[in-house]
């Protein structure tokens, strides 16, 4: 045997424990309704294992799956991992423009001059400023505020609870 051929050839074959294990539609085929799917393996096909998904995911899977499916063990848990060809939504052009300078005093002050602050937004953003996150995680809250102020997010996505 030449020298080049021996390591690969004598080498068992083996599977990293973290690679992904792909499946087309002869080895996996899916039942959504039932939430469940069947699997080709060396030990013979398992029917009925069950899989979960939220309802949005399940009828994305039942209208646009598409192609082979992985499966993949991460962190200790086995995730089936679907390719879905979604078609692409139309763009709309926007009406305007809006420019959000995130201050410090004034949490939020619109390009037109308007400004949105008021004691709870300070304080939030002063607790914010002590945390781990520092000055990005004030920002982020100032952002998320004044999208709740001007109608860009709705009452249950609040921050101020």
């Amino acid at each position: 045997m030449e020298a080049r051929l021996r390591k690969p050839l004598t080498k068992p074959i083996g599977f990293r424990p973290d690679a992904a294990q792909p499946f087309d539609d002869r080895c996996l085929s899916w039942q959504v309704e039932a939430r469940t799917v069947s699997i080709w393996t060396a030990g013979g096909r398992m029917k009925g294992v069950a899989f979960g998904c939220s309802d949005d995911q399940a009828r994305a899977l039942a209208a646009y799956r598409k192609g082979e499916s992985d499966l993949v063990r991460r962190d200790g848990m086995w995730l089936l991992i679907a390719t879905c060809d979604i078609p692409d939504t139309d763009v709309t052009e926007p009406d305007g423009f809006l420019g959000v300078d995130l201050g410090i005093a004034n949490i939020a002050t619109t390009d037109d001059g308007e400004r949105h602050s008021g004691k709870h937004c300070l304080r939030r953003a002063r607790d914010s400023s002590r945390g781990a996150g520092g000055p990005d995680d004030r920002h982020r809250w100032a952002r998320r505020v004044f999208q709740v102020v001007n109608g860009f997010g709705g009452a249950a996505s609040s921050p101020l609870g």
